[in-house]
C-alpha cells in the first residue's frame, strides 16, 4: 500500500510540475531559487531556470557534539545501506588488508556488510552516538553513486573535526577539499578508491583542525542565515 501511495504522489507531483513548466511559471514568476551546491545550480541552469535567480546556499548544522582530537583507530561509514549510497560498491573495493571500517546504518543491503574481514556493522544508533563515533573516527567515507546535491553527513563529519573520503561526484567534492579536509577519488575507480583509503589513513590526523575551520566558516546556523538573508534582500530590489 505504501508503495502505491508513493507512486501516486510521484505521478501527481510530476504532472503538476509539467503544467507549471509549460506555463513558464518557474521562469517568470519566481524571484529566487535556492540550490544546495554549485553542482545543483549547474543542473538547474541547464534545465532552463534563469541564471540570475539561482543562488547557492548550502545546508547547515547546529553542532553540539564533541570535536575529535585524537588519531582515531577506525574509518566510518554512516548512511542507508542501499545501492544509491554505494554500500555494495564500498564492500567490493574496501581493502581486505586495509583500515578497519565501522558501518552505522540499516537498509536492504544489510547482508553485504557481514563477513568482510575489516568491517564491523553497528546497525542504527541514536544521533548522539553517531556524533561520538564521528569524532572518534580516523575519517568518514561516503561512497554515494548518485548525484548527491549536498551530503549532510559530510558537514557532520567536518563539525566533528573528521576528514572525509568521497568520490568526485555531485556536490560532494565542493564540501571536501582534496588534500585539506579529506581526499577525493574518481568514481567507479576501485583501485584509486582503495589507494585513497590507505593514504587518508596516514594523512587524516593532521587534517582535523582544517575540517573544523571549514565547518565554522561555511556551515554554521549563523553563516546560513547570512546567506539566506542576502537572497531575500536580492528579491526586494
Amino acid at each position: 500500500m505504501a508503495n502505491s501511495h508513493e507512486r501516486l504522489a510521484n505521478v501527481c507531483y510530476n504532472r503538476a510540475l509539467d503544467t507549471l513548466w509549460r506555463q513558464q511559471i518557474p521562469q517568470t514568476r519566481i524571484d529566487a531559487f535556492i540550490c544546495l551546491s554549485h553542482f545543483q545550480r549547474g543542473l538547474m541552469q541547464r534545465a532552463g531556470l534563469p541564471d540570475d535567480r539561482l543562488h547557492v546556499v548550502p545546508n547547515f548544522l547546529d553542532h553540539s557534539g564533541q570535536v575529535g582530537d585524537g588519531a582515531g583507530d577506525y574509518a566510518l561509514f554512516v548512511g542507508r545501506l542501499d545501492a544509491m549510497k554505494g554500500i555494495d560498491d564500498l564492500m567490493h573495493w574496501w581493502p581486505e588488508d586495509g583500515p578497519p571500517l565501522r558501518i552505522i546504518g540499516s537498509g536492504p543491503m544489510q547482508h553485504l556488510v557481514n563477513g568482510h574481514p575489516r568491517v564491523t556493522a553497528l546497525g542504527r544508533l541514536p544521533f548522539a552516538d553517531v556524533q561520538k563515533a564521528m569524532a572518534e573516527a580516523r575519517f568518514v567515507v561516503m561512497n554515494s553513486r548518485w548525484y548527491e546535491p549536498f551530503g549532510l553527513v559530510l558537514i557532520e563529519a567536518l563539525a566533528a573535526g573528521t576528514p572525509c573520503l568521497v568520490p568526485d561526484l555531485g556536490g560532494m567534492p565542493e564540501i571536501i577539499t582534496h588534500g585539506s579536509t579529506g581526499l577525493v577519488f574518481p568514481p567507479d575507480d576501485h583501485r584509486s578508491a582503495a589507494a585513497a583509503a590507505r593514504e587518508l589513513w596516514d594523512l587524516a590526523p593532521a587534517m582535523r583542525a582544517a575540517c573544523r575551520r571549514s565547518y565554522e566558516a561555511t556551515y554554521t546556523p549563523a553563516r546560513h542565515l547570512e546567506q539566506l538573508d542576502a537572497v531575500y534582500r536580492s528579491c526586494r530590489r
